[in-house]
């Protein structure tokens, strides 16, 4: 059976559902445009406008494949388009990987959760210039 719905909702339903904490982040522009998550999730709340993470694989994403056309066309120069473009498609493919990363890394130093790690998945979504991220697992 197949169920046309966007990336988005699937997502949402599928954190609806999952009886674990978890969490979906769209950010565009390397800003949170809005954050939901589920009942379990407490670690915390990102607000509309607050940038991504610097240690978030999230805001790695936007340099690998939404670079402003200064920054890429840099690249294109140093190392030629084609390698450019085998780069880029090569970190694509490594998106497909889930990824573990503790709680700090997104949601500051709150007490009690230093020792807390999620597993986050995201998807590019170049053609919006944005990224849409799933953080969850249980605590």
């Amino acid at each position: 059976m197949e169920f046309r719905v966007t990336l988005t909702a699937a997502a949402l339903r599928y954190a609806e559902l999952y009886k674990g904490a978890m969490a979906v982040i769209l950010s565009v522009n390397k800003r949170i445009e809005w954050m939901a998550c589920n009942k379990s999730f407490t670690f915390g709340k990102l607000n509309k406008y607050e940038p991504v993470p610097l240690s978030a694989r999230t805001y790695d994403i936007y340099d690998h494949l939404m670079p402003t056309n200064y920054v890429r066309n840099q690249r294109i120069k140093r190392i030629g388009y084609k390698q450019f473009v085998n780069e880029r498609n090569e970190y694509l493919a490594s998106l497909e990987d889930t990824v573990i990363v503790n709680v700090v890394e997104w949601f500051g130093k709150t007490a009690g959760w230093e020792d807390v790690y999620l597993n986050e998945i995201d998807f590019a979504m170049t053609r919006y210039g944005s990224v849409l991220t799933v953080v969850g697992g249980s605590r």
